[in-house]
């Protein structure tokens, strides 16, 4: 696996975490989160270097913007030992904010949801213009200055669902660790973009890209036009590893995250970061993965993989 540090921070993440929106389900219902099943996704994310784990107060609702099943899940999940192995990531549910004093209790509450006593990142989630000037009227830069004294939050940040103008304004307005932003390859030019992307590299503040699948349209049922490109490339890859990495070819990137409930997309995610740099003679670690708990990988993809050095100017990390 490989680790990028996070600027203004003594944290090196995984180039590629682990995003608890889409985990697997019972009966196709959203809010009955297969346990074993999804538990079983985490872990093996974790044993295979991922250290990066990220979830949010909406996700998994039966329907998003009630109170989700996600939270209590990773707190479950990362019981006995597993939370000390990772960095914890959820989101303020500022859709339900009406007055100062529920950022306190929602923070009470995501951390007993996450069985936790403080989370390594605390993110203002879909942060748009609208919704930032109600968060400054409700003082939450004052609010999240004093969490980070009190230790019950390490690290403030924002993810952002709104304008380029909007989204340079915010980064302007608080000393963030990270911006959370949408991109892949199609999506270079919405919402904040890849100038929204350089304009926070270049104050300091990290980026974490989510949706580099764009919510797994880039990897299943590919139109023939955008599978003639990928075919076309020099270096084979399925369009399930491509997009992550266009995701993180920017170097200005410190993340990526990306979301599925499938234990073979997981082990197609983990080979490239795992296993590109200094592992070029070890196909067998490869082929290890591909037949783990008789699940197959593609071992073509997978060599390739290996014959293929990672550019120096990776950005840092890729959520999934």
């Amino acid at each position: 696996m490989l680790y990028r540090k996070l600027r203004n921070t003594d944290i090196e993440l995984s180039a590629l975490g682990f995003g608890c929106m889409r985990l697997p389900v019972i009966d196709n219902k959203l809010d009955r989160i297969d346990y074993p099943h999804a538990t079983r996704l985490l872990h093996y994310a974790i044993d295979n270097g991922i250290n990066f784990v990220d979830t949010a107060y909406f996700y998994h609702a039966p329907v998003f913007g009630q109170r989700g099943q996600s939270e209590p899940f990773v707190g479950e999940a990362l019981s006995g030992g597993w939370r000390e192995k990772v960095y914890l990531a959820t989101k303020m549910p500022l859709l339900h904010l009406r007055e100062k004093g529920q950022m306190e209790a929602f923070l009470t509450e995501q951390l007993q949801r996450l069985k936790t006593d403080y989370l390594d990142f605390y993110l203002l989630h879909a942060l748009n213009g609208e919704l930032w000037d109600k968060m400054l009227s409700l003082g939450v830069r004052e609010f999240l200055d004093k969490k980070v004294a009190e230790g019950k939050i390490r690290f403030p940040a924002f993810s952002f669902h709104g304008s380029a103008d909007d989204f340079k304004r915010i980064c302007d307005g608080y000393n963030w660790t990270y911006a959370q932003i949408q991109y892949n390859y199609m999506d270079i030019d919405f919402q904040a973009g890849y100038k929204g992307l350089q304009y926070a590299a270049a104050k300091g503040i990290n980026v974490v890209v989510m949706e580099p699948l764009k919510g797994g349209k880039l990897a299943q049922n590919i139109l023939p036009e955008m599978t003639s490109v990928i075919e076309a490339a020099e270096v084979k890859r399925s369009p399930a590893m491509q997009s992550p990495r266009e995701s993180r070819s920017s170097t200005d990137a410190r993340a990526c995250r990306q979301g599925t409930g499938q234990l073979g997309l997981v082990r197609q995610a983990l080979l490239e970061p795992a296993l590109a740099r200094g592992h070029r003679d070890r196909v067998e670690v490869a082929t290890a993965l591909a037949r783990r708990d008789g699940e197959v990988v593609d071992l073509d993809d997978a060599r390739q993989v290996l014959a293929d050095r990672v550019p120096a100017n990776e950005p840092h990390v890729v959520t999934f």
